[in-house]
């Protein structure tokens, strides 16, 4: 990337990797999850061929956004992007509380707004949601996932490295 490359481009091509990487979590990246990925990275002004070869090269260190909008923005598509394929896994969850602890937001809040926002998804269907079944049947699978031992020691260790680091 240029000596002039703006940030608003910087942190847009580092959101891409970010999701990338979430979408390789689980071992395997499904054509939706390649189409979210593409989807949200023409909604951001990044060519599918410059996204597709961002896809395929190795991450570059994250660029933490400075605007509330854009985190928010992020976040947002980290969750719509981890139920693509209807479930959560322990390394997505794990990755998502990283990226919070990184964008200086508490992963408590984090999960608490994630779950807010799948109950909000019921009755939405319509527009291209998943089914109120299916959201009945992940929440507490999500919740459960969240409250595991595994995510919540790697969520204090998160904090405690960022608080080291301070």
């Amino acid at each position: 990337m240029g000596l002039f490359t703006s940030r608003t481009k910087k942190e847009n091509l580092s959101h891409i990797d970010t999701l990338y990487t979430l979408a390789c979590m689980d071992g395997k990246v499904d054509e939706a999850e390649v189409g979210f990925i593409l989807n949200m990275a023409k909604h951001m002004g990044v060519s599918e061929k410059e996204a597709t070869k961002r896809m395929l090269q190795d991450p570059k260190p994250i660029v933490v956004p400075k605007e509330e909008s854009t985190i928010a923005r992020n976040l947002n598509n980290l969750l719509m992007l981890s139920f693509i394929d209807g479930e959560f896994h322990v390394k997505e969850v794990k990755y998502a509380a990283r990226l919070a602890i990184l964008y200086n937001v508490n992963p408590e809040m984090l999960f608490d707004f994630l779950i807010r926002a799948l109950k909000d998804l019921k009755g939405n269907e319509h527009l291209g949601g998943p089914s109120d079944e299916e959201l009945d049947n992940f929440l507490p699978e999500f919740e459960k996932l969240y409250e595991s031992e595994e995510v919540q020691e790697a969520i204090q260790s998160q904090l405690k490295h960022s608080n080291k680091s301070m």
